[in-house]
């Protein structure tokens, strides 16, 4: 998954995410590296476009809010599954 990171190619190392997680549930590990390719997609979709959440506009919400909703999402089953932050 780390391959894709540098490529920016985030919504594939989410689905390739999706695809190990349905074999190995509990790889927290990949749940990390999912939560943050949602990261990253809200950097590159949002935080280097738009000086503040306020300004991102109105038909953009919905995404800005699910990508940032996942990211936390997958960072808790992680820690849920005991991974910490180092």
């Amino acid at each position: 998954m780390s391959d894709f990171r540098g490529v920016a190619h985030y919504e594939d190392a989410i689905a390739v995410g999706d695809l190990l997680l349905e074999y190995h549930p509990s790889y927290a590990y990949v749940m990390v590296k999912k939560g943050s390719g949602y990261y990253n997609l809200v950097r590159t979709e949002f935080i280097e476009r738009y000086p503040n959440s306020n300004a991102v506009p109105v038909d953009l919400h919905d995404r800005y809010a699910y990508l940032g909703n996942q990211n936390r999402a997958m960072f808790q089953q992680a820690e849920a599954l005991g991974w910490r932050e180092r």
